[in-house]
């Protein structure tokens, strides 16, 4: 069943904003990655705390890009079975 329009609205959207912020998440993570790679080795809480907050991020901005990637898939596959489904009954009633 292919999507509604509400939910390609929402999609476009969400593939919007990640397209335009996906920097924000690239930025983060960065800075997390320096500050764990450049500050003292002593400072085993502070440099574990920057890793997992790189880590999450990191998995946090995949786990995002791969939803929207399988919405767009699956509407891919909806409207191919539709157009099929089109052709064939148009087939049936020429013959």
């Amino acid at each position: 069943m292919p999507p509604t329009d509400e939910e390609l609205q929402r999609f476009r959207r969400t593939r919007e904003v990640l397209e335009e912020a996906g920097w924000v998440f690239d930025e983060f993570i960065n800075n997390e990655t320096r500050f764990w790679l450049t500050s003292n080795p002593d400072d085993v809480k502070g440099r574990e705390a920057a890793y997992m907050r790189a880590r999450v991020a990191t998995e946090l901005k995949v786990e995002l890009m791969r939803e929207v990637e399988q919405f767009e898939n699956d509407r891919k596959i909806a409207e191919r079975r539709e157009q099929q489904m089109n052709g064939h009954h148009t087939s049936n009633r020429t013959n």
